[in-house]
C-alpha cells in the first residue's frame, strides 16, 4: 500500500494488477493500461508524482495524473535492455521499492537491486500533425 503526496492509494495485487483508490472507489491499472503483467508486487512514488511500480515483469513507470487505464503509450516498461539483471521484483519482501533522499527508487529484485533515477516527465516537443481535407475561398471548393 503506498499513499501518494495528493492522497492517491495505491494496492498491489498478485493477479489483479495496482489499485488506484481516489477516497470513494477503486480502479484496477492492468494489462489493458500498458501493464506487462496483473502480479504487481510493490509500488512507489517519484518526487515528480510518478508512479513507480514493480511487476514479474519489470519496473513500470506510469504518469502523475490518468483518469481510468492510462493511454498504454503514456506507461513506460523498464527490464533487461534497459540495465535490470532480473526483471521480477520481489513480493516475499516489504518494502520491495524504496525512494531514497537523492531521488532514486531501489527495487528488490530477484537477483539485487534494481535502481532507476526518475526524471521529470517528457513533454511532447513535436507539433501535431495537420491534414488538410479542403481549401474554400469564398465558400467555394479551390
Amino acid at each position: 500500500i503506498h499513499e501518494t503526496s495528493g492522497g492517491t492509494l495505491w494496492l498491489t495485487t498478485l493477479d489483479g494488477g495496482l489499485l488506484r483508490g481516489d477516497g470513494e472507489r477503486f480502479v484496477a491499472v492492468d494489462r489493458d493500461g500498458g501493464l506487462p503483467s496483473s502480479r504487481v508486487t510493490t509500488v512507489a512514488e517519484d518526487r515528480f508524482g510518478q508512479i513507480w511500480a514493480g511487476t514479474n515483469r519489470g519496473i513500470v513507470r506510469l504518469p502523475a495524473a490518468f483518469e481510468g487505464q492510462p493511454a498504454p503509450d503514456a506507461v513506460s516498461v523498464y527490464g533487461f535492455d534497459d540495465g535490470l539483471a532480473s526483471v521480477e521484483v520481489l513480493h516475499t519482501s516489504e518494502p520491495a521499492a524504496l525512494r531514497r533522499s537523492d531521488g532514486t527508487i531501489l527495487f528488490a529484485t530477484l537477483l539485487g537491486l534494481g535502481v532507476v533515477t526518475p526524471g521529470p516527465p517528457k513533454r511532447a516537443t513535436a507539433a501535431p500533425k495537420v491534414h488538410i481535407e479542403r481549401v474554400l475561398v469564398d465558400g467555394q471548393s479551390s
